[in-house]
């Protein structure tokens, strides 16, 4: 189970996790490192770029359509990368995610509910997972 913890005010610096028991800080695995979102143009990625960005945070956005993020007022940012990737192709995420220490995944299927909904979810995720183990991604969100 994913526990996310915060100060008082929502600052990324201090954003810690719990997994197994054990409590992490992102300050704690590779200070200032770059970090990949994934889902940044949904409305929690949309948030947690800028604060990333504040907290000193380079970010890669990866999205389906970079054209979607060009109005965010954080989208012509020197720290900000935004990449087009499809969660599909794991090779190509793979090489998307180099590079970045951390990956939030904030995404999930856009697949019409159904039957095949959980199953593409899960895929998705696991194609991800897989991406950022082989890129050396060292903690996935």
């Amino acid at each position: 189970m994913l526990e996310i913890r915060t100060s008082a005010r929502w600052m990324p610096a201090s954003l810690t996790w719990r997994v197994l028991g054990k409590t992490t800080a992102m300050n704690d695995l590779n200070v200032r490192s770059r970090t990949a979102i994934a889902g940044a143009t949904g409305y929690i990625g949309g948030r947690l770029v800028p604060q990333l960005l504040s907290s000193g945070y380079p970010v890669r956005c990866l999205v389906r359509t970079p054209r979607k993020l060009q109005d965010r007022t954080w989208s012509d940012d020197p720290g900000v990368e935004i990449v087009q990737a499809d969660l599909e192709n794991p090779d190509s995420l793979s090489k998307t995610l180099q590079d970045c220490a951390f990956a939030f995944y904030l995404v999930h299927s856009m697949t019409s509910a159904g039957s095949g909904y959980a199953e593409q979810d899960l895929n998705l995720a696991r194609s991800f997972a897989s991406a950022a183990r082989k890129a050396g991604v060292q903690r996935i969100i």
